[in-house]
């Protein structure tokens, strides 16, 4: 044996002896005696001692490098697992000397008069329903329904008093280990996650759950009652599993108030809590706790989520927590272990199997998986009063305001198997026993604010979504729901699915409790003694629709040779349909001796009822023929098959013909097949030949999607066109007694039935009515619709719609072919007439008359002819057909007399404006609207519908404008908003149409000036750029807005300039100064308007501002760099703006007229009008998120407009000689659909791009921004692309195309938007909404664009790529984006997002994260670097100066040596070695990280051997 392969063997031996001592320590090894134990202590303490000196003398010697490597690396987590099992096969092994009888010596002993009792670990009972009755009620017990092997076991003893048990001793007093109280335990740490102690009621001995670590439990000897119980403790998760627990005590497991429990029954193994205390459950949860019963298969899926039922399947595609994969309508089975463990749990007196004890809420029980047999005490005394599976007995409590009854709690049961039995006074499922005495003891665990007293309470909510459940009420208790004395007011029992079967006996019920609801939407209950409020048990939450039973039997059917009416099969497969539609009703579980009892609505009623459904016998799936009712009513509740086949295809030719408007009418068998009738198949080998018993029924049929139309066709008289599904059913075999009418109906043949389309022929004429060609004449229009010439007479009435047509455009709303129609209009009549072809007719007879209603004949014609023409749409049995009327009708406009324009301004009297009138209006007579200006109304009248034409013909054209307001009755209002003062001449024109000519008047408006002084406002904000919501600081640029008003409306304000003198402490940016005009423009300002000397900055705003004008400056500055806080005041400036009142007096020689510019005015200002703001731009610094404080168009330039004032201005908008830009790209990812956790597929994220141009005076032209998604994300095409400039939205792209969103291609899954220019400062936003779905998710934003180098080149971004832009985009260039132009800048990579799947902040693909396989290697941080400031470099050391470190390299920047590492200091690598230049050892490794630190191990070797060794000398066995 090599050295390696020695030191190897010695460590596993070592951890193997190590392992052996543990458990010996633990009292894991219980069942041997002290004398071997003293011996195994004294063998191991020797070998450990010398195996472990050899181990560490071989490994501090000889190969330390080896035995660290050899720790972490090749002792692994499944070695470790393999020695702890070795340590068990040990420790059998390592006990020679103790036989199999000295062994079993210590089970000998039992105590005091308690015998052996022959089943392992069952409950003796005897009870059965005869002793749970009164002896004046002769009542049997059911069949349990697969209960056997428990009832056999309950019923192998007597009460609880009466029966004997083998007990194992257990210590009385705490401290004891598990072991040593009859338990094994596996999973957690005693004394941290579990431990015996006692914490139970009056100082019993409990093992108490502390922890919700996982936790197996069993008994050491399962055929020894456990003394001991089982206490989880209050607040928290417990998670146990129970392996073969058999448990007599007096709480047996309990749930200490409040906590939760997730309880797994192990596969193939029987579990025992029997509970002999007085008011303790067998299996104690009370109010305020939560139970979850499950065998080993998980109800919960992978995302932690429990799978509950919907419609008694599953719900939808699901991945179980074990890995299992279900799919939507897979059978509960799948939920289910096919071995599954099984829980037996009595209650003590007055208290249930498994719920509360007395006078106790109810908690929340939810029963997902295992095999549960719940029972409540025999006998018939007032403590025999807890149900099965519910609540104890005396379940009233008062509480403020009088006394209310306790609640039931909530049950659900989604997909155990569950025999449930109440007590005398209690329900099997439900409530217990009302009354009792109130001196009951409470139960250990429960509430303890509870103050109970005795008096009626409620049974609490049931919800069965699943299972196989088996409830037996007692003497004085439904089934399922309440008991003696209590109520289910306010409760709901609610099944949905499984399968129900509930025993009450005379008098009582199956389901319900007394004010209560029942509500039944799925499953198979046998039983239909229903309790409620109103007595009924209804098929919907709102209580609208009562059910009635249905059932369905199979029993005469067989597996094998096996009747199925001898054995309960799981549901596989179902589907329920009533009248053709299907019906939601929930699958049941499992059959009940072949059969199944269904509760469907009584709306059912003569319908249809079909039930598809197939079953598992164990091994494979076996199909039924549907099963059906011909109709629910109260004589037809059973449900049967047919024996079901195709029409012959020569009998289907007989199904085809034209609309004839006859019905098929009833096919003659006797002369089809030589006249021995239909044919039904092999299967059946019969003939179909008595007409008199078949009967006949149609569903139309859509032959696009291959499915029929539910609530579609009828019976026999079927006669309209269309294509059907046929169905022929015949009862000729079906003679009463009959052993095939015993389960079948009768004979079905399908089939399809086609009724063709025909033509129709349309006519139609137009007439004057009265002489006269105008167009206030009325015009006879007649349509006639028929069938045409090539049909059968008998054709019925068109009907369907017609549109009559105006030159080809719509006249009027489409017509209803139906003469009682009131959405026709009273010009307008439809007829349906035979005339004398015998042939039906529908006419349409319309008096037009063109002048009423010219908005359909707007356009005049040439010639003044029309074409009137019609067409006809049918909604059945025709194709459509066209006429047009001959010859053309003439139309001649008329003048519109009613034309008229009023002014408005006093609606009581109102004055006509004529044809050349001058309108004056002073301010003072104009009306102040809503949104801040002044105006007068014009109410205009006219026949015709032509829209009106305004427009400004002379004078002063911004003196007004036209506003059209629309109203809610969709009429509109014109306002005339004045502007200002001065004339200008309005001209109202409404054109010519087909029936009117054309009508225009004009006006002239006067609006004198108004005599008095402009009262001019200044305001000024500023905003920093870069950190809008924090003080200023050096560096920092902040964005000034100046803005300058004329408050009063009538005035003007003349020769305004406005001012800002900056100090010190700012520096103006240029090429950054710009004017806002009022009509929306934009204008650079040269940047000599700003005077380096005076450090004032004059812009020349406008020769005048009227009343309501608001004109705005804006500049970038910034901060000097020897800014301080200290300085804060420096930084105050108030900006003001100057100009002249103009009193419009031509004759005033002092009068300063508009443009007449004072050259002083150039100096300084000539005054500071009122409300001139000076602002500090610091902590009160407006513009903060969410309040903007400069235009929304502010974000793009315009070229200068209008005619500038003097000195002129440039037009040019582009800062003179721009730099290229410096960029920064960020990208943001959101879950919308979670706040926290994993993101899952389905789940939408939100992306945020953003890309920002920090270097002031540059542009970065034709920017775009580019991702790609990868193959895990799709784009939400239900969202908008938002493209947003500065934090403002500038526009939204939609998926107008139904196809695709503008800017995202959907063959390369790529985003892309160009969003403009980016000038210094500037930034721009992308934000769309993608879905997650299966594989990648990590996705890397780019951008685009051109410098200004390259913008000189070329007008146009090169060869763009993917996607194609929109071309509605404010883009100089239809290309597509490409990612390949201009990146963003090589030092500011762009930053990939990791949507932490995307809310998983330790994705391994993060590059930053160790375990990422791309993260870069090579030397990190430099050369020659001094980690310890001893002035000598530590690691990345350069030997031959050649600027490439060759010893002691770092490549992953943990700051220590990973490669070419030299040990003894002489400059040459020892370990590590990289010897192919690929920064990547591979010659003499050895593992280097902290947690392999060699020293660390052997410390942690002493300290364990030393530890060891101490509590070995002191411990006894």
């Amino acid at each position: 044996m090599g050295l390696t392969k020695l030191i190897e063997q010695l460590f596993i031996k070592l951890s193997r002896y190590i392992y052996v001592s543990k458990n010996i320590i633990r009292g894991d090894i219980v069942m041997r005696r002290e004398t071997q134990s003293r011996k195994k202590h004294k063998s191991a303490y020797k070998k450990i001692g010398v195996l472990f000196c050899a181990f560490l003398l071989l490994i501090m010697n000889m190969y330390p490098t080896w035995a660290c490597d050899f720790v972490v690396s090749n002792y692994s987590s499944a070695d470790i697992e393999s020695v702890e099992n070795s340590g068990t096969e040990t420790d059998e092994e390592a006990s020679p000397g103790v036989s199999e009888s000295e062994d079993e010596a210590v089970d000998t002993e039992t105590p005091p008069d308690v015998s052996e009792s022959e089943d392992e670990g069952e409950l003796p009972d005897s009870s059965d329903v005869e002793e749970n009755t009164g002896a004046d009620e002769d009542v049997s017990e059911p069949d349990e329904g697969g209960y056997s092997d428990t009832d056999d076991a309950l019923a192998s003893g007597q009460d609880d008093e009466k029966g004997k048990r083998k007990v194992m001793k257990a210590s009385a007093e705490a401290g004891v280990s598990a072991a040593e109280s009859g338990y094994v335990v596996t999973g957690g740490v005693e004394g941290t996650d579990y431990e015996v102690t006692n914490a139970g009621q009056g100082g019993k001995n409990v093992l108490l759950i502390k922890t919700g670590k996982s936790l197996t439990i069993k008994n050491a000897n399962p055929a020894a009652a456990n003394a001991i119980g089982i206490q989880i403790a209050p607040n928290i998760e417990a998670h146990v599993t129970l392996a073969g627990v058999n448990i007599h005590s007096y709480a047996p497991f309990n749930l200490m108030t409040p906590t939760v429990c997730y309880l797994t029954l192990a596969d193939g193994t029987t579990n025992t809590l029997d509970a002999t205390g007085y008011a303790t459950a067998g299996l104690h949860c009370g109010g305020g706790s939560t139970l979850y019963i499950d065998d080993s298969v998980p109800n919960w899926d992978t995302y932690g989520d429990m799978v509950t039922p919907k419609n008694g399947m599953i719900g939808e595609d699901v991945t179980l927590a074990n890995g299992d994969q279900l799919k939507a309508g897979d059978s509960l089975r799948r939920l289910n272990s096919t071995n599954i463990g099984k829980l037996v749990a009595r209650g003590g007196a007055a208290s249930a199997g498994i719920g509360t004890g007395p006078m106790e809420n109810g908690g929340t029980m939810v029963f997902n998986g295992g095999h549960i047999d719940a029972r409540g005490t025999t006998g018939s005394g007032l403590t025999d009063a807890g149900a099965g599976i519910g609540m104890g007995s005396g379940i009233k409590r008062p509480s403020s305001g009088g006394d209310k009854g306790a609640n039931g709690g909530t049950m659900i049961f989604n997909s155990a198997k569950v025999y449930a039995k109440g007590a005398y006074h209690a329900a099997g499922i439900g409530a217990g026993y009302s009354a009792g005495a109130e001196s009951h003891p409470k139960q250990w665990g429960s509430d303890p604010t509870d103050i109970r007293k005795n008096g009626t309470g409620t049974c609490g909510n049931i919800f069965i979504n699943g299972g196989y459940l088996q409830s037996v009420g007692g003497a004085h208790g439904n089934a399922f729901g309440g008991a003696c004395g209590t109520t289910a007011t306010g409760n709901t029992i609610k099944v949905t699915g499984g399968t129900l079967l509930p025993y009450s006996v005379s008098g009582w019920n199956d389901i319900g409790g007394a004010g209560g609801t029942v509500i039944v939407s799925g499953g198979s209950v046998n039983g239909g003694k229903f309790q409620s409020s109103d007595g009924k048990a209804y098929a919907d939450d709102a209580k609208t629709t009562e059910v009635k039973m249905v059932t369905i039997d199979l029993g005469g059917e067989k597996v094998g040779d096996q009747p199925l009416g001898e054995r309960d099969d799981d549901i596989e497969e179902w589907d329920l349909s009533i009248g053709g539609a299907n019906y939601p009703y929930g699958a049941p579980s499992k059959t009940d001796k072949g059969k199944l009892y269904l509760w469907l609505p009584a709306s059912a009623s003569g319908k249809e009822i079909k039930v598809d459904f197939a079953i598992f016998d164990g091994t494979d799936k076996v199909p039924f023929e549907p099963f059906y009712v011909p109709e629910v009513g109260d004589g037809n509740t059973e449900l049967k098959r047919y024996v079901d086949f195709t029409l012959p295809e020569d009998y289907a030719k007989n199904l085809v013909k034209k609309y004839d408007g006859k019905p098929f009418g009833t096919l003659d068998l006797t002369s089809y097949n030589d006249g021995k009738g239909i044919y039904t198949g092999k299967k059946d080998n019969k003939y179909l030949l008595d007409n008199t018993k078949m009967e006949y029924s149609y569903l139309q049929y859509d032959k696009e999607i291959g499915a029929a139309i539910p609530d579609t066709g009828g019976d026999q008289s079927l006669s309209d066109a269309g294509y059907y599904l046929l169905t022929v059913t015949s009862g000729e075999f079906t003679k009463p007694g009959s052993d095939f009418a015993k389960s079948y109906w009768g004979h079905r043949a399908t089939g399809f039935a086609e009724i063709q389309k025909v033509n129709s022929k349309t006519t139609i004429s137009a007439t004057r009515a009265v002489v006269g060609t105008e167009s206030s004449n009325t015009i006879e229009i007649v349509a006639d619709i028929v069938s045409a010439d090539d049909t059968a007479v008998t054709c019925g009435y068109p009907t369907g719609e017609a549109q009559f047509y105006i030159d080809g455009k719509p006249l009027g709303k489409p017509v209803k072919l139906d003469p009682d129609s009131k959405d026709n209009p009273a010009e307008m009549t439809v007829s349906q007439e035979k005339k004398e072809d015998e042939r039906n007719h529908t006419v349409i007879t319309y008096h037009y008359v063109p002048s009423a209603d010219d908005s359909w004949i707007l356009d005049p014609i040439a010639g003044n002819k029309h074409k009137i023409e019609i067409k006809y749409t049918p909604d059945k049995n025709y194709y459509e057909s066209k006429a047009s009327a001959s010859p053309d009708i003439i139309i001649v406009p008329i003048d519109n007399a009613n034309f008229k324009v009023e002014d408005a301004t006093d609606k009581a009297a109102k004055v006509q404006i004529q044809d050349k009138d001058t309108l004056t209006k002073n301010f003072d007579d104009l009306l102040a609207h809503k949104d801040g200006y002044y105006y007068f109304p014009l109410d205009i009248t006219t026949d015709s519908k032509a829209p009106f034409e305004f427009s400004f013909v002379k004078g002063d054209k911004n003196l007004a404008e036209i506003i059209e307001e629309k109203q809610l009755d969709g009429s509109k209002l014109y306002y005339v908003k004045v502007k200002g003062s001065g004339t200008v001449d309005i001209q109202v024109k409404q054109p010519a149409t087909s029936a009117y000519k054309e009508s225009k008047l004009t006006f002239t408006l006067k609006v004198p000036l108004y005599h008095g002084s402009p009262v001019p406002e200044t305001t000024k904000k500023a905003v920093n750029l870069y950190y809008p919501d924090k003080p200023v600081k050096a560096g920092d640029t902040i964005k000034y807005t100046i803005s300058t008003t004329n408050k009063k409306i009538g005035t003007v304000w003349t020769n305004v300039i406005v001012w800002d003198k900056l100090p010190e402490m700012l520096e103006l940016q240029k090429g950054t100064i710009k004017l806002h005009k009022p009509d929306g423009t934009i204008q650079m300002i040269p940047d000599n308007y700003f005077d380096e000397t005076t450090r004032i900055l004059k812009v020349p705003a406008a020769d005048q501002v009227m009343g309501g004008e608001v004109y705005q400056v804006t500049f970038l500055a910034k901060v000097a760099d020897s800014y301080t806080d200290a300085q804060k005041n420096e930084l105050k400036n108030i900006a003001t703006a100057s100009g002249y009142e103009y009193s419009g007096d031509p004759d005033d020689p002092d009068e300063v007229k508009p443009g007449d510019f004072d050259p002083e005015d150039y100096d300084k200002p000539t005054g500071t009008p009122d409300g001139t703001t000076g602002i500090t731009p610091g902590d009160d610094i407006e513009g903060k998120p969410g309040n903007p404080a400069y235009p929304d168009d502010d974000d793009k330039d315009y070229p200068g407009q209008g005619t500038p004032s003097a000195p002129s201005l440039p037009e040019e908008i582009v800062p003179e000689s721009p730099t290229e830009a410096d960029l920064t790209l960020v990208k943001n990812a959101e879950n919308t659909t979670r706040k926290s956790g994993k993101a899952r597929p389905g789940d939408v994220i939100k992306y945020t791009i953003t890309i920002r141009n920090t270097m002031l005076g540059s542009v970065w032209y034709n920017a775009a921004i580019v991702d790609p998604l990868p193959a895990g994300l799709e784009l939400d095409s239900t969202q908008p692309i938002t493209v947003m400039r500065d934090g403002k939205t500038v526009k939204e792209l939609h998926n107008d195309t139904g196809k695709r969103n503008d800017g995202y291609d959907d063959k390369e899954k790529t985003v892309g938007v160009y969003v403009g220019d980016l000038y210094g400062a500037e930034s721009a936003t992308v934000e769309f909404y993608a879905i997650v779905g299966t594989g990648e998710v990590k996705n890397i934003a780019k951008a685009s664009g051109l410098t200004p180098d390259e913008k000189e080149k070329t007008d146009t971004p090169k060869d763009p790529g993917t996607p194609k832009e929109p071309a509605d985009q404010d883009h100089p260039n239809d290309g597509e984006l490409k990612p390949e132009s201009k990146p963003v800048s090589p030092e500011k990579p762009t930053i990939p997002i990791f949507p932490e799947d995307p809310d998983n902040p330790d994705n391994p693909d993060d590059p930053d994260s160790p375990d990422n396989p791309d993260k870069p290697t090579g030397p990190q941080g430099g050369i020659n670097i001094d980690t310890d400031g001893d002035g000598i470099p530590d690691i990345n050391i350069d030997i031959d100066g050649d600027g490439v470190p060759d010893i002691n390299i770092d490549t992953d920047g943990h700051g220590k040596a990973d490669i070419n590492i030299d040990t003894d200091g002489d400059g040459i690598a020892d370990t590590n070695i990289d010897t192919n230049g690929n920064w990547i050892a591979d010659a003499n490794i050895v593992q280097t990280s902290d947690r392999n630190n060699l020293l660390g191990y052997v410390l942690l070797l002493v300290g364990t051997a030393g530890a060891l060794i101490a509590v070995l000398k002191r411990r006894k066995c």
